[in-house]
């Protein structure tokens, strides 16, 4: 579906211009999946946060798109195109990162979301001054800003879509390690149900005591007097009265 979008709408792209294109599209996919699930997601529902912080939230980061850009276009005119480029994505892939795995408190995100908008800033010049390092002639540039803008209307609906799926297959992760977590409680909790009615169960003619080496329940005979006990497990040997 991409490709042919590619192919149709802009016949008169250059290979270059498509690549720039398709670079748009991936970083700002990047970042709508970051805002809406690593951010808004986030403070919404895992974090339970307020409507204030989650309002704080897009404050912040719009007022540090803004700072972001400044930051962006003296990186692009001091580095070049290529420099610029690796840096936004790498900082995305931090920011987005770092969200996910950090972002259990609402002071956490609401910090990822200064960071994200700094970036998101950053990456702009990607969109607004690359295309005039490709061409001169207005009307290629006018099809490379047309192509710009579709798909970045497209990693609108793509981004949350995607975040939304990462969201849903961590989520079942999650509830699959619960599950395993459950299940071996279930499991020690019967096993000591079973330990504790043998116990009572023979309890005037048999004696228990753990082993001081590994812990494990031995039991001896009662009415022996002083005995030697080997355990069968770490075979640790140890003296007792029965």
């Amino acid at each position: 579906m991409l490709s042919s979008l590619f192919s149709k709408p802009q016949p008169s792209l250059s290979v270059q211009a498509k690549r720039l294109v398709a670079m748009r599209f991936l970083i700002y996919t990047g970042f709508q999946t970051s805002y809406f699930i690593g951010v808004i997601g986030s403070l919404t529902y895992a974090d339970d946060a307020s409507v204030v912080a989650t309002s704080l939230a897009v404050l912040f980061m719009n007022v540090f798109v803004i700072l972001g850009s400044f930051a962006g276009g003296a990186a692009l005119d001091a580095w070049g195109p290529r420099r610029h480029f690796l840096l936004s994505v790498i900082s995305t892939l931090a920011t987005g990162a770092a969200i996910i795995v950090f972002g259990s408190a609402t002071e956490t995100v609401l910090a990822g979301a200064v960071l994200l908008g700094f970036v998101m800033g950053f990456a702009q010049p990607i969109a607004t001054s690359y295309p005039a390092y490709l061409t001169d002639d207005p009307v290629e540039l006018k099809d490379i800003n047309s192509a710009i803008a579709m798909f970045s209307n497209v990693s609108i609906i793509v981004g949350p879509t995607l975040g939304g799926f990462v969201a849903a297959a961590a989520s079942s992760r999650a509830a699959a390690n619960a599950s395993r977590a459950a299940g071996t409680s279930k499991e020690d909790f019967e096993r000591a149900k079973r330990t504790a009615k043998k116990m009572w169960k023979g309890r005037k003619t048999t004696a228990y005591l753990k082993c001081p080496n590994c812990g494990q329940m031995l039991s001896v005979p009662k009415g022996k007097g002083k005995i030697r006990v080997t355990c069968p497990k770490c075979h640790a040997k140890m003296e007792t009265r029965s």
